[in-house]
């Protein structure tokens, strides 16, 4: 799932203007999933449907803006991460959580074994970075997060 990506944004969908090669690849060689309806008008909402399978309201997540420092989707939760993990799967999560904007909410606590992005908004000045269960701006090139 990407936000904020359209099908005017891909190559594989005709786009002349924007190289996308790898993500191109992506669609030649695996599913594309050509519809999509949202449980929600705006980010938060998407993601904890998408993440939880239900409603974001039975999870518990009813607005969009939860700012860093507080709490966000319950890890009562059954993710979709936590379920592929059980299955044998290694899960990441590379750019906006805004989901949940402290560690314990954050998207280790929900069954990604790697992160690497920012738990909020997408306005730089309100940024905190996240990696694997910390708050620090690292590389995304960094070897400790291969563990």
């Amino acid at each position: 799932m990407a936000d904020d990506l359209g099908y005017g944004d891909l190559g594989c969908y005709g786009v002349k203007d924007i190289r996308t090669p790898h993500l191109d690849r992506l669609a030649r060689e695996g599913v594309r999933l050509t519809d999509y309806y949202s449980a929600g008008a705006v980010c938060t909402l998407t993601r904890v449907a998408f993440l939880t399978g239900r409603y974001q309201q039975r999870a518990g997540m009813e607005w969009a803006d939860y700012p860093i420092g507080t709490p966000g989707l319950p890890t009562s939760e059954t993710s979709l991460a936590t379920m592929l993990k059980g299955n044998g799967y290694r899960t990441a999560i590379y750019g906006k959580w805004h989901v949940g904007g402290t560690v314990e909410f954050g998207s280790n606590a929900h069954g990604f074994d790697n992160c690497f992005g920012f738990l909020g908004r997408n306005s730089l000045r309100t940024q905190s970075s996240h990696r694997s269960g910390s708050f620090q701006a690292d590389s995304p090139n960094d070897d400790k997060r291969r563990s």
